[in-house]
């Protein structure tokens, strides 16, 4: 029986919580090329969605599943949550034909509940990058931490001070 699990989680600026962030324009490390591969997420947030009144810090299951939802469902509701929320996984394209088109399947996530994916693929490591970190994203990673020290004074010492 297992005694310890360690997930890497995207971050999530309310605490995985079962809510869409406080301040999802913000919160870089889903929208960028900061380590976790979280393509999924990257490449289907759409930050303006998000921060639309009704929407921004609402609980995930009150969202239209026929609208924009935060791609990040799989994680969302970690520690928290109330309700099963559906995710659409969907298929890759190559798996379709012209005659076989493979379809969606719903997958239900139970509140406390997080999707993970093969430890070895959580991190792009610097090493592998042709051209290193994006200066970017040390850019947008030092001022989001700046603005986030004070209600979290353990990440104060991390920043590269000049």
């Amino acid at each position: 029986m297992a005694k310890h699990l360690s997930l890497r989680l995207p971050w999530h600026d309310r605490g995985w919580d079962g809510h869409v962030c406080d301040n999802p324009t913000a919160n870089v490390f889903c929208s960028g090329e900061y380590g976790l591969k979280a393509h999924g997420i990257r490449d289907k947030k759409i930050a303006e969605e998000e921060e639309k009144e009704g929407v921004r810090s609402a609980p995930i299951e009150l969202l239209d599943p026929r609208q924009y939802r935060p791609p990040c469902l799989r994680t969302i509701q970690t520690f928290g949550g109330s309700k099963k929320i559906t995710f659409l996984q969907e298929p890759k394209d190559f798996l379709s034909t012209d005659e076989v088109k493979v379809q969606p399947v719903p997958e239900p996530i139970a509140p406390f509940t997080a999707g993970t994916w093969p430890y070895d693929r959580v991190f792009r490591r610097a090493e592998d990058l042709e051209e290193g970190l994006p200066e970017e994203f040390v850019d947008d990673l030092v001022e989001w931490m700046k603005n986030h020290a004070a209600s979290r004074p353990q990440q104060a010492e991390l920043l590269p001070m000049a």
